[in-house]
């Protein structure tokens, strides 16, 4: 089956979307959400308060901040550093959490990534410290 590709103008004169859907005729599950909006306005922004609340706004916010593309590959460095844990620190008595990150298990996990001959560790400690920062913990030069 081979990909097929269609083309359209946006509203922005400089920017064509595609979309590939594989002979299937689906669209990829990856494929950037096309928000026809214009300039905001206050009356907008209350209205929209109003009528969503505060916290569905938050959530849609919070929900819109990393692209779609993006979800699966940090999901993915999220879930083997996990294993990773399990595997370094499965054994201890008392358990120690993923998070918060600490020295040692920046030092146990990352041998691990070593021992296994991965390049892109730096990917992996990324998308940790934002799940270490979100969790409520600080990131500092000790860590």
């Amino acid at each position: 089956m081979t990909p097929t590709a269609t083309s359209a103008q946006s509203s922005t004169p400089a920017l064509t979307i595609s979309t590939v859907t594989h002979g299937t005729g689906v669209l990829r599950k990856e494929v950037p959400k096309i928000r026809k909006v214009k300039r905001g306005t206050v009356a907008e922004a209350i209205l929209a308060l109003a009528s969503d609340g505060q916290a569905a706004l938050v959530d849609a916010l919070l929900a819109d901040r990393f692209a779609r593309s993006e979800t699966a590959t940090r999901q993915c460095l999220i879930n083997t550093w996990h294993r990773f844990h399990d595997e370094a620190f499965g054994h201890a008595t008392p358990t120690i959490p993923v998070l918060p990150i600490t020295v040692r298990g920046l030092v146990n996990i990352g041998a691990l990534f070593k021992g296994g001959g991965y390049r892109s560790y730096p990917n992996y400690v990324s998308a940790m410290r934002r799940e270490h920062i979100e969790a409520g913990h600080d990131w500092d030069q000790l860590i």
